[in-house]
C-alpha cells in the first residue's frame, strides 16, 4: 500500500532519473478508459493518450527497456574497474581466489582487500537498485492482469520479454557477488595469520615476468626496490639498459608500474624514480600514478568509515599527508579510459587536500585562467563532474571546497554550466540531508528552475523528506530567484503541497500555504492536497486548509464510487479454517521488524545494501502451498498478509523458512527455519478464552549447527467455520445506490453526551431506536457485546462502570448486566414514552413517569458507585444514566431484532474488546475468543434477523475480517476514528482510511470513516459481499 508513496525514499539518491516512474504508470493504469471507469472530472489530454491501454505498454516497454540499458552500462562500468585492478596483479579474468594468499605481502593483500570490497558495495548497491525496479515492474504487470489485460497480446510480449530479462540479471549478480564473497574470505584467511613473514610481492611479479629482464637482474630489481634502495633501482635500470630508446621499448612499462607502486607504499621513492623517465611520457605515467594512490587512499578511507575495523586495517594504514610532497610542477589533466581526471577520484573519495593540490596548482596556469573551474565541470563517461561525485559521496569538505573555486573563478563562459550542475545536484543533496551540501548550493547561485525527469523541483524534494528547515531556504531562495513554486510533477500531478498532506508533515503545510501554493489544484485522479491528508489519517493537517462554501461531487474521492473487490474472496466453509498471518506488529507505538536475522532483515534502511539475496517462506500445517516474499520487505505487510485455507483438525502451525536466492530455481538453498504454534497457549487464560495480543515471536534456527539467527515476529488470526448464513442475499450495494442519503440513527436517537441543552434517551435502548425510527431514520446503528456466559447485549463502554468496578462485559453475567439496569428502575422496565409500537396493537397514550425520590434511590447508589471507575473520571457521566437521561431498560440483541419492526434497518457495530481498552481500565488484556463472539451474534442475527436489512460492523479489523468470510448474507463494514486527535487506538489498520480500505480490499468488507471531515472522503466504499 505504502509502495508507490515511500518509493523515493528508497532510492539511490545519485541514480534518481533511471528508476522507473511506477506512479506515472500506476496513474495511466487508473485514468485509462479499458478500466470501465468513467470519470467526470475534466483531465488534462496530456494525461492520457487516444488509447489508454496503449499508453500504459508504451512506457511500461520503454521502462523496461531503459532499465536493461542503465543496469548493462553499470555492469559493464564495474567488470572494466574490476578487470583493470586484476590486470596489473595478474590475476585472471573474474579470479576467486588469490593463489597462495598467505605467501603474500600484507600490504598487497589489504590493498585487494580494500578494492575488492568497494566492488563488493557497488554491485550491492546495483543488487538493490534491480530489487526496486523490478519490484514495481512486477506491480504493474499484476495491476494490469488483475485489470483484465492477462489475455491481451501486448501484455503477454511484455511479461515474457521481462520474465527473461529478471532472472538474466538476478543470476548475473549472484553470481558475481558470490565470486567476490569467496575472494574476500579468501584475502582475510591470507591475512589472518598474527606472525608471518613480509611475502612477495604479487604486483612485480606480475609486472616483471612481463618484460624481457633476466631472471636475476628482475629478482635483483625486486629486492632493491621492496627494501627502498632508490640507487639500487636507478643504477639496475642503466645497467641492463643503456640505450634510452631500449629503455622505452623494453623497461618503460616496468618503471610505470614501480612508480605507481612507489606512489602508494614509498611516497619518497616516487621522485627519485622520476629521472629515469622520459619527458614526454610523464605527464600520462605521473596521471596513472597519482589515479593509483589516491584510489589506494580514498578506499582505505571509505572502509576506515565502515564497522569493518580489524587489526588489518590498522596495521597498514595509508596516510594521506605524504600526498601533497611530491606534485609534479603541473598538475596533470590526461583523462583515464573512464574519463575521469585524478580530481574525479580525489573527489569521489572526499579527500580534500588531494583536491585542493590539483585546483590550485590548475589556478595557477599561466595558459589557462579557467581551468581550475572546467575540471571541476568537466564530465566523465557518465556525464558526472568531480562536483559531482562529491556530492554523491557526502563529502561535505570537498564539496564546499569545490564550489568555492567555482564562484571565486568563475568566468562568463561556465557560469550557466556551473549554476545547472548545482541545480541538479540541490535535489541529490536535499535527499541525501546534508546540511553543509545544500547550504553551499544554494549560497553557490543553483539554478533554482531545474527540474528531475519526473518534473519535481527542489520544493518538491524539501517537501518529501519532511525537513521544514530545508523547505524555508528552498522557499526562500525560489522565491528571491523569481522561481515557480507550483509545480505539478509529471508522475501524478502533485505539487509540493500534496508530498507534505500525504506524509502529515504539519509545518511543512504550513510554509506552503503561507507561501501561497494553491489549494484548489488536483492531481490527475482530480484529488485536491487536503483530500490527501483527510485520506491517510492527518486529519489537523487538513484543519490547515480553508473550508470551501462549495461541496464538491464531482471528480476527486468522490469518483471512487463503491465496486466490487477485484481480489479473489476467501470463504471459510464448513469443516475449514483460515490462518493470515501479517508480519511484524498492527501497534504504531511498537518498532519491531518482521523478519530480523543476523544476515538479513524484512526493514531496509537507507544507504544498506545488505541481505538482498533472501527470501522468507511461510506454510501452514495440512497445505502443501506455500508462499514466499523477498527481503527486505518493500510494502506494509499489515495489508498483504499469507492467507492459508487449512482442515479444520488440523492444529494451527506456521512454518518459516529462509530461502538463499540464486537468481534461478534450483539453486536456491533454506539456510534456517522456525515453526510457530498458534493455539498452544489457549489453556493459559481459560476455556474460551484468548489473548487481545495477537502477535508472536518465533526463533529461526540455521539448518545446519541449529544455533539462533535470529526471529520473526507476525500478527496472526485463525478463521473458524460458521454453519448457518451461507447463502447470498441479491443486494446490489453498488447498483442500488439510493439517489438522497440514508439517515442513520447513531445508538438510535444519538449519542448520549455530557450537555443539559436538550433531553436525550438512554443510547443502546429500544426506546432510543424507535425514537430514531419515528425522527426518520431508515437505519439504526447500535453496539453489541457478549457476556460470560455468551449473551449479546447491547452496551457500548469497555466496562461495566454501574458495578462501582472497571469490570470488562464480557466478565460479567447477562443477570448481572442487567441488574445494573434494574437497579434505576424499581419497578421493573420504564414504560415507552412513545407508547406501543409493535405491529397490530394501537399506539397507547404516553403514561407520566413518577419523579419521586423514593423512585431515584437506585439511581443515586448507582451514581455514587461509579464515582471512582475509570470511564466515570474520564468522561464526568454514564450514558443512559436515570438522571442525565430518559433511561430505558438495557436490551439484548434478541430483544431488539425481535421488538424492532422490520423496516428499521440495523447496523450491528461488534463492539469486541480492543487491548487500548484493557491497559486504560487497567485490567488483564483477555477475552472471549474471537470466533465464539462473533459466533453468538451471527446466530442471533440467523435465528431473529428475518428479512431486514442489516450491515455487521465493528472497530477491530480482526472482527471485520471474521465476518466477511464467516457468512455470505450481510455486508461487512470495518468503521475507523481515522485521524482523530488524540489517537488512543495504537492499531495501524485504524490509522488512515488509505489503510482500512488495503487492509480489508481482499475479504469483501465496506469501509466507513467515523470522523468524516470530508463528504467527498466518505466517498470511499471499497467493496460489498459476492
Amino acid at each position: 500500500m505504502r509502495f508507490g508513496q515511500d518509493l523515493h525514499r528508497r532510492f539511490i539518491p545519485e541514480w534518481n532519473e533511471h528508476y522507473v516512474d511506477y506512479n506515472l504508470l500506476k496513474c495511466l493504469i487508473k485514468l485509462s478508459s479499458w478500466l470501465g471507469r468513467t470519470l467526470k472530472y475534466p483531465l488534462p489530454l496530456s494525461w492520457m493518450g487516444a488509447n489508454g491501454a496503449a499508453e500504459v505498454y508504451k512506457h511500461l516497454d520503454t521502462s523496461i527497456s531503459a532499465l536493461d540499458a542503465f543496469l548493462r552500462l553499470r555492469f559493464k562500468y564495474l567488470s572494466a574497474v574490476e578487470a583493470e585492478l586484476c590486470g596489473v596483479f595478474g590475476l585472471g579474468v573474474e579470479p576467486t581466489a588469490i593463489p597462495s594468499a598467505v605467501e603474500i605481502c600484507p600490504f598487497e593483500l589489504t590493498l585487494l582487500l580494500d578494492a575488492f570490497s568497494e566492488f563488493q558495495q557497488d554491485l550491492k548497491k546495483l543488487q538493490w537498485f534491480e530489487k526496486l525496479n523490478a519490484d514495481a515492474i512486477g506491480r504493474i504487470l499484476a495491476k494490469l492482469e488483475r485489470y483484465g489485460q492477462a489475455d491481451s497480446p501486448t501484455y503477454r510480449n511484455i511479461q515474457s520479454r521481462w520474465q527473461a530479462l529478471r532472472p538474466a540479471w538476478e543470476t548475473k549478480l549472484f553470481d558475481r557477488l558470490s565470486r567476490l564473497a569467496r575472494l574476500i574470505a579468501d584475502i582475510s584467511d591470507g591475512l589472518a595469520p598474527p606472525e608471518r613473514a613480509k611475502g612477495r610481492s604479487l604486483y612485480l611479479g606480475h609486472a616483471l615476468r612481463q618484460s624481457s629482464w633476466p631472471q636475476a637482474s628482475a629478482n635483483a630489481l625486486q629486492q632493491a626496490f621492496l627494501s627502498g634502495d632508490a640507487d639500487a633501482v636507478i643504477q639496475l635500470f642503466i645497467s641492463t639498459h643503456t640505450n634510452q630508446d631500449v629503455l622505452k621499448q623494453n623497461s618503460l612499462h616496468i618503471l610505470r608500474d614501480l612508480l605507481k607502486f612507489s606512489a602508494v607504499r614509498m611516497p619518497a621513492q616516487y621522485e627519485a624514480l622520476l629521472v629515469l623517465l622520459p619527458s614526454s611520457e610523464r605527464p600520462t605515467i605521473e596521471q596513472d600514478a597519482f589515479k593509483w594512490r589516491t584510489t589506494a587512499i580514498g578506499r582505505r578511507q571509505k572502509l576506515n568509515f565502515s564497522s569493518r575495523t580489524t587489526e588489518v586495517y590498522r596495521k597498514y594504514t595509508l596516510s594521506n599527508t605524504e600526498v601533497c610532497d611530491h606534485w609534479a610542477s603541473q598538475a596533470p589533466q590526461t583523462k583515464d579510459r573512464f574519463g575521469r581526471l585524478v580530481l574525479h577520484h580525489a573527489a569521489s573519495y572526499g579527500l580534500l587536500e588531494v583536491c585542493q593540490e590539483l585546483i590550485q596548482k590548475l589556478l595557477d596556469s599561466p595558459t589557462s585562467p579557467n581551468a581550475a573551474v572546467q575540471a571541476i565541470l568537466s564530465t566523465d563517461n557518465e556525464g558526472l563532474t568531480p562536483l559531482h561525485l562529491a556530492v554523491m559521496g557526502n563529502h561535505a569538505l570537498a564539496a564546499r571546497y569545490l564550489i568555492d573555486s567555482i564562484n571565486t573563478r568563475n568566468g562568463t563562459g561556465e557560469v550557466s554550466l556551473a549554476r545547472t550542475t548545482m541545480g541538479d545536484l540541490l535535489t541529490m543533496a536535499l535527499t541525501n540531508q546534508n546540511d553543509e551540501i545544500v547550504r553551499c548550493l544554494l549560497h553557490g547561485r543553483a539554478d533554482l528552475r531545474r527540474r528531475s525527469s519526473r518534473g519535481e523541483t527542489a520544493l518538491h524534494v524539501a517537501a518529501q523528506v519532511g525537513r521544514i528547515d530545508y523547505t524555508a531556504l528552498v522557499l526562500q531562495a525560489m522565491s528571491e530567484e523569481g522561481a515557480e513554486l507550483d509545480v505539478p510533477n509529471t508522475s501524478r500531478g502533485w505539487t509540493p503541497l500534496f508530498f507534505a498532506c500525504a506524509d502529515g508533515h504539519y509545518g511543512i503545510v504550513q510554509l506552503l500555504l503561507k507561501a501561497g501554493l494553491s489549494q484548489e489544484i488536483t492531481d490527475c485522479l482530480g484529488w485536491t492536497a487536503k483530500e490527501y491528508a483527510v485520506f491517510k489519517g492527518h486529519l489537523v493537517v487538513a484543519d490547515l486548509f480553508e473550508t470551501s462554501d462549495v461541496c464538491h461531487w464531482m471528480g476527486g474521492p468522490a469518483s471512487r464510487l463503491a465496486h466490487k473487490s477485484m481480489h479473489a474472496s476467501v470463504r471459510c466453509g464448513n469443516g475449514e479454517r483460515i490462518i493470515t498471518a501479517s508480519l511484524g506488529t498492527t501497534r504504531k507505538n511498537r518498532v519491531v521488524a518482521g523478519v530480523n536475522l543476523s544476515y538479513c532483515s524484512s526493514v531496509h534502511t537507507p544507504g544498506e545494501y545488505e541481505g538482498m539475496s533472501f527470501a522468507l517462506e511461510v506454510s501452514a500445517l495440512g497445505t502443501s502451498k506455500s508462499q514466499r516474499v523477498s527481503l527486505p520487505i518493500l510494502d506494509d505487510q499489515v495489508n498483504d498478509p499469507f492467507v492459508f485455507l487449512v482442515s479444520g483438525i488440523v492444529e494451527p502451525c506456521l512454518v518459516f523458512n529462509i530461502i538463499r536466492l540464486a537468481g534461478v530455481p534450483g539453486r536456491e538453498l533454506l539456510v534456517a527455519s522456525g515453526t510457530a504454534l498458534l493455539e498452544s497457549n489457549s489453556h493459559q487464560f481459560g476455556a474460551g478464552r484468548q489473548s487481545l495480543i495477537r502477535e508472536q515471536t518465533v526463533p529461526i534456527l540455521d539448518k545446519d549447527t541449529m544455533g539462533m539467527v535470529g526471529t520473526v515476529t507476525f500478527t496472526f488470526l485463525v478463521v473458524k467455520s460458521f454453519p448457518h448464513l451461507q447463502t447470498p442475499r441479491s443486494v446490489d450495494l453498488v447498483g442500488d445506490v439510493p439517489r438522497s442519503p440514508l439517515l442513520v440513527g447513531h445508538r438510535g436517537a444519538g449519542q448520549n453526551v455530557k450537555t443539559q441543552k436538550h433531553l436525550q434517551i438512554g443510547e443502546n435502548t429500544v426506546e432510543s431506536f424507535l425514537s430514531a425510527a419515528k425522527l426518520g431514520a431508515s437505519f439504526v446503528e447500535f453496539d453489541i457485546q457478549i457476556t460470560r456466559d455468551l449473551k449479546a447485549v447491547a452496551f457500548h463502554d469497555f466496562s461495566l462502570s454501574e458495578s462501582g468496578t472497571d469490570v470488562p462485559i464480557h466478565d460479567i453475567t447477562l443477570d448481572q448486566f442487567l441488574h445494573a439496569s434494574n437497579l434505576q428502575s424499581p419497578h421493573g422496565n420504564p414504560l415507552s414514552v412513545l407508547g406501543k409500537v409493535h405491529s397490530g396493537e394501537e399506539a397507547g397514550r404516553p403514561r407520566s413517569r413518577s419523579l419521586g425520590r423514593q423512585f431515584e434511590a437506585g439511581a443515586v447508589q448507582i451514581r455514587d458507585r461509579m464515582k471512582h471507575t475509570v470511564d466515570f473520571k474520564q468522561k464526568g457521566f454514564k450514558p443512559n444514566m436515570r438522571g442525565d437521561f430518559i433511561q430505558d431498560s438495557f436490551a439484548t440483541l434478541r430483544e431488539i431484532l425481535v421488538e424492532l419492526p422490520q423496516d428499521i434497518g440495523c447496523d450491528i457495530e461488534i463492539k469486541y474488546p480492543r487491548f487500548h481498552e484493557a491497559v486504560d481500565a487497567g485490567v488483564a488484556p483477555v477475552a472471549i475468543e474471537i470466533n465464539t463472539f462473533v459466533d453468538i451474534v451471527l446466530e442471533d442475527v440467523h435465528r431473529y434477523g428475518g428479512e431486514r436489512h442489516i450491515i455487521l460492523s465493528s472497530f477491530t479489523p480482526e472482527i471485520c475480517i471474521l465476518l466477511a468470510v464467516k457468512q455470505k448474507v450481510y455486508p461487512a463494514s470495518s468503521t475507523t476514528n481515522a485521524g482523530k486527535v488524540p489517537m488512543s487506538d495504537m492499531e495501524v489498520r485504524a490509522a488512515s482510511l488509505q489503510v482500512a480500505l488495503q487492509a480489508e480490499a481482499g475479504v469483501d468488507i465496506i469501509v466507513a470513516d467515523r470522523v468524516g471531515t470530508a463528504a467527498r472522503t466518505l466517498a470511499v466504499i471499497s467493496a460489498a459481499p459476492n
